[in-house]
């Protein structure tokens, strides 16, 4: 008898060999084709506003919520080419990083890189 975490292992490691589906059902994910970067969103067959019983004033209303705070704006928190960065995650490592080499802190792969230098 097999055990299946080996199997999915196998898969996971080399995703071209078979037609795997991680969710059984839905295919594979094409990257390109099921995702558009440019608004940060999946590509859906339908958007809502193309359906028959769409209400505009839905939008409105979604703006709106019971539950959350009208002084907290809801955001997309996916990367987009727009917002490649929506929670300044990159931003601040980055500061960080600056600040640190303004300091003079080294990490050990500087000092070792250092090291072979004068060595």
């Amino acid at each position: 008898m097999k055990d299946h975490r080996l199997e999915l292992g196998r898969y996971m490691r080399n995703p071209s060999e078979g037609n795997f589906e991680m969710f059984e059902g839905l295919g594979r994910f094409k990257r390109n084709e099921d995702y558009n970067f440019e608004v940060g969103r999946p590509n859906i067959r339908q958007s809502p506003q193309q359906q028959p019983d769409f209400n505009p004033m839905w939008i409105e209303a979604y703006k709106l919520s019971p539950t959350i705070s009208p002084a907290v704006s809801v955001s997309n928190p996916m990367p987009r080419m727009s917002n490649p960065d929506p929670h300044n995650y990159i931003m601040q490592v980055a500061a960080s990083r600056a600040e640190s080499e303004v300091e003079g802190k080294m990490n050990v792969a500087s000092l070792l890189a250092g090291s072979e230098k004068k060595g």
